[in-house]
Protein backbone atom coordinates (compact mmCIF):
# COMPACT_ATOMS: atom_id res chain seq x y z
CA UNK A 1 0.00 0.00 0.00
CA UNK A 2 1.32 3.16 -0.99
CA UNK A 3 1.11 6.02 1.52
CA UNK A 4 -0.48 9.95 0.11
CA UNK A 5 1.75 12.91 1.19
CA UNK A 6 0.54 16.13 -0.21
CA UNK A 7 3.55 19.35 -0.32
CA UNK A 8 2.53 22.92 0.42
CA UNK A 9 5.33 24.37 -0.54
CA UNK A 10 6.31 26.79 -2.93
CA UNK A 11 10.60 25.83 -2.32
CA UNK A 12 11.33 23.65 -5.48
CA UNK A 13 14.67 22.69 -3.63
CA UNK A 14 12.42 21.50 -0.85
CA UNK A 15 10.24 19.71 -3.32
CA UNK A 16 13.06 17.70 -5.45
CA UNK A 17 14.77 16.38 -2.60
CA UNK A 18 11.11 15.39 -1.09
CA UNK A 19 10.17 14.18 -4.38
CA UNK A 20 13.40 11.10 -4.58
CA UNK A 21 13.20 10.77 -1.14
CA UNK A 22 9.64 9.99 0.02
CA UNK A 23 9.42 7.17 -2.63
CA UNK A 24 12.01 5.20 -1.03
CA UNK A 25 9.76 4.92 2.02
CA UNK A 26 6.70 3.78 -0.27
CA UNK A 27 5.20 7.26 0.05
CA UNK A 28 3.76 9.12 -3.05
CA UNK A 29 3.86 13.18 -3.10
CA UNK A 30 2.12 15.26 -4.82
CA UNK A 31 2.49 19.29 -4.40
CA UNK A 32 0.45 21.93 -4.21
CA UNK A 33 1.84 25.63 -3.95
CA UNK A 34 -1.57 27.43 -3.51
CA UNK A 35 -3.43 27.29 0.00
CA UNK A 36 -6.55 27.86 -1.09
CA UNK A 37 -6.14 25.25 -3.67
CA UNK A 38 -4.42 23.35 -0.61
CA UNK A 39 -7.71 22.98 1.07
CA UNK A 40 -9.52 22.34 -1.67
CA UNK A 41 -7.65 19.59 -2.53
CA UNK A 42 -7.92 18.23 1.23
CA UNK A 43 -11.28 18.20 1.29
CA UNK A 44 -11.76 16.09 -1.79
CA UNK A 45 -9.17 13.92 -1.42
CA UNK A 46 -7.68 11.40 1.62
CA UNK A 47 -3.93 12.37 2.12
CA UNK A 48 -1.99 10.36 5.18
CA UNK A 49 0.85 13.36 5.22
CA UNK A 50 0.76 16.76 4.59
CA UNK A 51 3.82 18.89 4.29
CA UNK A 52 3.35 22.21 4.87
CA UNK A 53 6.00 25.09 4.03
CA UNK A 54 6.07 27.99 6.72
CA UNK A 55 7.89 30.31 5.03
CA UNK A 56 4.42 31.87 5.21
CA UNK A 57 2.93 31.21 8.73
CA UNK A 58 -0.13 32.58 8.77
CA UNK A 59 -1.64 30.44 5.17
CA UNK A 60 0.29 27.48 6.79
CA UNK A 61 -1.37 27.58 9.94
CA UNK A 62 -4.53 27.97 8.27
CA UNK A 63 -3.84 25.27 6.00
CA UNK A 64 -2.93 22.81 9.29
CA UNK A 65 -6.23 24.17 10.97
CA UNK A 66 -8.57 23.28 7.76
CA UNK A 67 -7.35 19.93 7.54
CA UNK A 68 -7.89 19.12 11.61
CA UNK A 69 -11.42 20.21 11.31
CA UNK A 70 -12.12 18.27 8.25
CA UNK A 71 -11.29 14.89 10.95
CA UNK A 72 -8.93 12.94 8.72
CA UNK A 73 -6.30 13.08 10.49
CA UNK A 74 -3.11 13.20 8.16
CA UNK A 75 0.57 13.26 9.57
CA UNK A 76 1.63 17.23 9.72
CA UNK A 77 5.13 17.98 9.13
CA UNK A 78 6.27 21.78 9.28
CA UNK A 79 9.12 22.50 6.99
CA UNK A 80 10.90 25.36 9.20
CA UNK A 81 13.68 28.02 8.31
CA UNK A 82 13.62 30.07 11.60
CA UNK A 83 13.82 27.64 14.42
CA UNK A 84 12.58 30.18 17.00
CA UNK A 85 9.23 29.37 15.98
CA UNK A 86 8.92 25.49 16.45
CA UNK A 87 7.38 25.43 19.51
CA UNK A 88 4.68 27.77 18.26
CA UNK A 89 4.06 25.76 15.28
CA UNK A 90 4.18 22.51 17.07
CA UNK A 91 1.46 24.06 19.67
CA UNK A 92 -0.55 24.74 16.04
CA UNK A 93 -0.81 21.20 15.14
CA UNK A 94 2.66 19.95 13.53
CA UNK A 95 3.19 16.77 14.25
CA UNK A 96 6.94 16.59 13.35
CA UNK A 97 9.05 19.62 11.79
CA UNK A 98 11.86 19.50 9.32
CA UNK A 99 14.35 22.00 8.61
CA UNK A 100 15.13 24.18 5.65
CA UNK A 101 16.92 23.85 3.71
CA UNK A 102 16.72 20.18 2.96
CA UNK A 103 19.04 18.35 2.04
Amino acid sequence: MTLQALLVSTDDSAADVLGRVLPIFGIAMDRSSDPETTIARIQQQKFDALIVDFDHPEEAENVLRQAQRLGTSPISIALVEDTAKVRSILSGGAHFVLYKPVS
